[in-house]
């Protein structure tokens, strides 16, 4: 439980670029703004990669790539927080179901 907890941290974290792409997109190309947005993408990538070898050293490699799906929850709550996205109702039914499926999937691989 410890290591799927600590891969939902890591899959929250890595979500962040998303941020920082759109960061960026929003500013002129080789900007210091665009420049920095950047770094930060390359910076989150080189973390997130590191991070993720040593999960899925203690977790089974199904779970922990059926897990990545829930990093999409976590871009539609960075929309909302950061960019004024609305939450429609399509992307609440699509929530739900990744987060029905990670769950019944975990469920499936504790029996």
């Amino acid at each position: 439980m410890k290591y799927f907890l600590l891969l939902q941290l890591l899959l929250l974290i890595g979500s962040g670029s998303g941020i920082l792409t759109k960061y960026a997109a929003a500013h002129p190309f080789l900007s210091t703004e665009y420049c920095i947005a950047y770094a930060g993408i390359m910076l989150n990538l080189v973390v997130y990669a590191i991070a993720w070898q040593q999960i899925i050293k203690h977790l089974p490699l199904s779970l922990a790539y059926a897990s990545k799906s829930v990093g999409l929850i976590y871009v539609v709550i960075w929309g909302v927080a950061f960019f004024d996205e609305p939450i429609s109702i399509g992307k609440i039914i699509g929530v739900i179901i990744i987060v029905a499926g990670v769950i019944l999937f975990a469920a499936s691989e504790e029996l």
